[in-house]
């Protein structure tokens, strides 16, 4: 919601074109003057960087998505298209808002805008999309596409008109890894695929990679024999396991998994042995885009010594790296600061840097491959 020095107009329309929506929302920016005790009251900048479409198969899909939205304005100015679809559209034409909301800089007289346009289509609009959503475009800017509910077909047309995909895989969920990677292998080259679970999964890749850093320790990722991966979603673990085995080359040899929230174990081959992953899943907060992991721990075998590897949260919610002594190396223990994400942290690291991670793809095969073994 708008601060107290906050700027927020809004429009609303029902049975409207995409001219009209267009020119509501000019008349908008306009009326928008910044609260400041610095110069007059002039109208705001209409500086924009990217075009953000998020698609709600079903309204309920959207969840905390259009208050995510709100806050994304004090950090990325852009224009938010949301579509959904709903029983109350008109069969004619579609029901509209638009809104501005501005966030003024500080100690100048200038201010982050958001522009949001809410677009709510009847089933015969919804087949047309493309030609609906393609004039509230800003031209010559990026175009991202934030799907909500289910994974899209490589042929929808906003998926061809977009540059970059958002999707999140812990609220797919892992029945829908194999599709999910079919769609990222059909737009490969296209689209630019960035996963929010994959995302939230970046600090947790980063301790264990420091973990194994150390000359003496890099033998043992080669040595890896169990693992034991406690996560309040079932996805990020098994994203987690796909990118440890592309990595280091491990191949799927069998699986006992139950339902999808349920505890699995994956059985591997790699170059020094089989190698088994226990995967539990807890109850959470199921907030989007959180560090869901709750204790990863590894065991590692190298010219006979085993050693442990653990990454650990604590009661007040930060974590703890550890890992057992090396020969020529002390035992390590210490606290890992992470800044827990909010969605609008990770919303707006992708679309600043929407550029597809190397490491996804193979993580998602394997990944998906997991799930077909389930």
């Amino acid at each position: 919601m708008p601060g107290s020095n906050d700027f927020a107009r809004s429009w609303q329309g029902r049975g409207v074109d995409a001219i009209e929506v267009e020119h509501a929302l000019a008349n908008l920016t306009r009326q928008a003057r910044p609260k400041t005790d610095q110069a007059p009251p002039h109208p705001i900048p209409r500086a924009r960087v990217t075009n953000l479409v998020v698609r709600a198969n079903q309204v309920g899909d959207l969840g905390s998505a259009l208050d995510e939205l709100s806050h994304l304005a004090h950090c990325h100015p852009l224009r938010a298209i949301v579509v959904r679809g709903g029983t109350g559209a008109p069969p004619i034409g579609l029901d509209a808002s638009a809104t501005i909301e501005c966030v003024p800089k500080s100690g100048t007289p200038s201010a982050v805008c958001l522009e949001r346009i809410l677009l709510t289509l009847s089933d015969a609009a919804s087949a047309h999309l493309s030609s609906v959503v393609a004039p509230l475009l800003i031209p010559d800017l990026p175009v991202v596409l934030w799907w909500l509910g289910g994974v899209p077909c490589p042929d929808d047309s906003l998926v061809v008109m977009s540059g970059n995909l958002i999707v999140d895989s812990d609220a797919l969920g892992v029945p829908a890894l194999p599709r999910l990677e079919r769609l990222v292998g059909a737009i490969a080259g296209r689209v630019n695929v960035r996963d929010l679970a994959w995302t939230a999964l970046e600090p947790i890749r980063d301790i264990l990679a420091e973990l194994f850093d150390p000359p003496e320790a890099r033998p043992y990722q080669f040595g890896i024999d169990s693992l034991h991966l406690t996560f309040t979603a079932a996805a990020q673990p098994r994203l987690l396991l796909g990118w440890l085995a592309s990595r280091l080359g491990w191949e799927v040899a069998r699986s006992e998994v139950g339902t999808e929230d349920s505890a699995g174990r994956f059985h591997f081959t790699s170059v020094s042995g089989p190698v088994e992953a226990l995967v539990t899943v807890t109850a959470g907060s199921g907030t989007t885009a959180e560090y869901r992991a709750v204790r990863v721990e590894i065991t590692a075998r190298h010219s006979g010594q085993a050693i442990s590897f653990a990454i650990a949260r604590q009661p007040d919610g930060n974590y703890r790296a550890s890992r057992s002594a090396i020969p020529g190396l002390p035992p390590v223990s210490h606290p890992v600061a992470l800044t827990r994400p909010s969605l609008v942290a990770v919303l707006s690291d992708l679309l600043a840097y929407p550029k597809e991670d190397e490491g996804y793809r193979g993580a998602l095969s394997q990944a998906a491959h997991l799930a077909k073994a389930s």
